[in-house]
């Protein structure tokens, strides 16, 4: 759009409001070639507010605000708190601004700020400067480029220059603003924590560092814009003090759109004992069976034959997987038995003798005690177990899992929790327990729109009484199977002694009548079954060999968004006021395609399982499979 468009509306106060909106953060920069000098002097109106505005257009008027030299000084130094993430978001209480890019490239199928081109910054600090920051900080098009008053001064552009002369600007606060900006550094980060700047701990290279969560402008403006026009998966988040939170949120007008990523198939079991892939199979090992009465040429019948009992070896090399690994011939045959008496429509072939001849010569050609086939050492069952937490309940949970996204809490967020149990087993129980993955199944889920209240505090000798901070819960029912090592089994009080109280900020209620449930298994399917609640769904990493296309994962109904880790902005270096004096840094969140899925007999574990991946730039959780494809 071009500004002649916005001229041409006759009435005043329409005409400011859409001009004023023209230049907020979440439209899409204005063309001014040719009305550069009336650009000029709109942005020197809009920095008054549109209530004591009556001529946005009003050159005199905007002339008269160019030669107010304090006037000038408060527009020049909102410039210091220009931002490439928002430290205040959403707690305006923070103070200090970080402009900072994230370090090199993520693997793909995840998104940060580092996969979005455009470059554009927001604006944070004091909300009674929001509107002077529009004359140096709003961004137009001008040559074709999308620029900022504030950069074409940095940039000594000669021309510009001139039509700031034009516009009413002197050459002697030209030369100072000039000097001023040139000591404008892109890279800033802050040195010294404020109290309220929130940190998490994480292991990384041996040790641990801490790290501060950070919103990135250019997603949660995108991300706005796309939703705007998307009501598929859309939500709001509000803020009471819109202003105080940053130029986007101002632009907002408090309401901020954010993915709405709640579960959808949770009435559904979440494990299922037999798979329709199997009937196939299963009908092969009947028609084996009966294969004395089949009628065909001696040629036919052996090609017949052979072709049974290669889909029936396929469904065993996979059952054995999940049931029966490293177990003797015997053994792998006692529980072939039981599972079909365990299923409905095959228990009739349990414990048949043929049924058994035939499994055992197919187990000794499929050489029982060794690897089998298309499997890494590191699903070698024997060197784990399965550890079941089953149906903890979990209040008040934050579902706010990044400033992108509402719904589920955060994964990242639950692997913290099993490393918190993790250090706990070690400390309390003194076991070597090591915690390598985890699969994680939902089983009920709500989300609450609850007010978070602050208590009065007394500053400066006066009572302060902040306001209500922007806020989403979740309550929600979860069972965990923690794929681990450990020198023996724990009974289910360490268990339970050792369970952390919270999870994503909220509190953990494990059942007491499901104690009996807490305890270890050889495979994630045993482990499956045994969990008490039937309904829900698994909740997996889903697969992305492509460069992450925003738009599309906005419009994908199946899929959910979740906060899967975080990207480093800057090396973790010394800081002041830092937890346990540890090494920090900020980063942003990573956001991932989440699906839901059903637990089969013949499922591949590891696509079930998440892990921690620690890169040069990153913490992120990946798919077991995907990490050992990494290696």
């Amino acid at each position: 759009m071009h500004l002649n468009e916005l001229l041409s509306i006759v009435d005043l106060s329409d005409r400011n409001r859409q001009l004023k909106r023209a230049f907020n953060g979440l439209q899409n920069p204005i063309v001014i070639d040719g009305k550069e000098v009336e650009a000029i002097h709109i942005l020197a109106n809009l920095t008054c507010p549109l209530t004591k505005l009556k001529d946005a257009t009003d050159a005199k008027n905007a002339k008269l605000l160019i030669h107010d030299s304090s006037w000038l000084e408060n527009c020049a130094n909102t410039t210091k708190f220009i931002h490439s993430h928002n430290l205040k978001y959403p707690n305006y209480r923070i103070q200090g601004v970080i402009r900072l890019k994230p370090i090199g490239e993520l693997p793909l199928g995840y998104l940060s700020s580092s996969i979005i081109p455009d470059t554009r910054l927001g604006w944070s600090h004091d909300s009674k400067y929001v509107n002077f920051q529009l004359f140096f900080c709003a961004y137009f098009v001008w040559q074709e480029r999308v620029i900022t008053i504030h950069q074409l001064i940095s940039e000594h552009n000669i021309l510009f220059r001139e039509l700031l002369f034009s516009a009413g600007m002197f050459k002697k606060d030209y030369g100072q603003l000039q000097s001023a900006f040139k000591k404008w550094k892109f890279e800033k980060t802050i040195k010294s924590l404020h109290e309220d700047i929130r940190q998490i701990r994480v292991p990384y290279k041996q040790d641990y560092i801490a790290l501060t969560p950070v919103s990135a402008h250019t997603i949660q403006r995108d991300i706005h814009l796309a939703l705007s026009k998307n009501n598929v998966n859309k939500t709001t988040v509000s803020h009471s003090r819109a202003a105080s939170v940053g130029s986007l949120v101002s632009a907002a007008a408090g309401k901020v759109f954010a993915v709405n990523s709640q579960p959808k198939r949770l009435l559904g079991p979440h494990t299922i004992q037999g798979k329709s892939l199997q009937t196939r199979e299963l009908l092969a090992l009947e028609s084996l069976l009966n294969s004395d009465q089949v009628l065909l040429t001696p040629n036919n019948k052996q090609a017949w034959e052979k072709n049974l009992r290669k889909h029936v070896q396929t469904f065993l090399v996979s059952w054995m997987q999940m049931y029966a690994p490293e177990k003797s011939i015997d053994k792998c045959i006692e529980l072939f038995h039981l599972y079909l008496s365990n299923t409905k429509s095959w228990r009739h072939l349990a414990y048949n003798p043929e049924v058994t001849r035939v499994v055992r010569a197919l187990f000794t050609i499929n050489k029982i005690g060794k690897p089998l086939a298309k499997t890494t050492a590191i699903m070698d069952n024997s060197q784990y177990r399965y550890l079941l937490l089953p149906a903890l309940s979990v209040s008040n949970a934050n579902a706010i899992n990044s400033a992108y996204s509402v719904g589920l809490p955060s994964i990242i967020g639950i692997w913290g929790f099993l490393h918190a149990f993790e250090r706990n087993v070690q400390q309390y129980c003194a076991l070597e327990f090591k915690l390598y993955g985890f699969a994680l199944c939902l089983h009920h889920f709500s989300l609450h729109n609850r007010g978070l209240t602050r208590e009065n505090d007394l500053k400066n000798g006066k009572l302060v009484t902040p306001a209500i901070l922007p806020t989403r819960q979740c309550d929600l029912e979860l069972s965990i199977v923690i794929k681990c090592r450990v020198v023996k089994p724990l009974s289910e009080q360490q268990i339970l002694a050792c369970l952390p109280n919270n999870l994503c900020q909220g509190a953990i209620y494990p059942a007491i009548k499901n104690i009996e449930h807490f305890k270890m298994f050889e495979n994630l399917f045993e482990a499956a079954l045994d969990v008490p609640t039937r309904n829900g769904c698994w909740l997996t990493k889903a697969e992305m060999n492509t460069e992450v296309d925003l738009n599309e994962w906005l419009e994908q109904k199946s899929l959910l968004i979740g906060n899967v880790g975080y990207h480093f902005l800057e090396q973790p270096i010394n800081k002041t006021n830092t937890i346990n004096e540890l090494s920090h840094c900020f980063a942003e969140p990573v956001l991932a395609q989440l699906k839901e899925q059903r637990l089969h007999a013949t499922s591949n574990e590891s696509d079930f399982f998440w892990v921690l991946r620690q890169l040069d730039n990153a913490v992120i959780l990946d798919s077991w499979s995907n990490y050992e494809n990494s290696k």
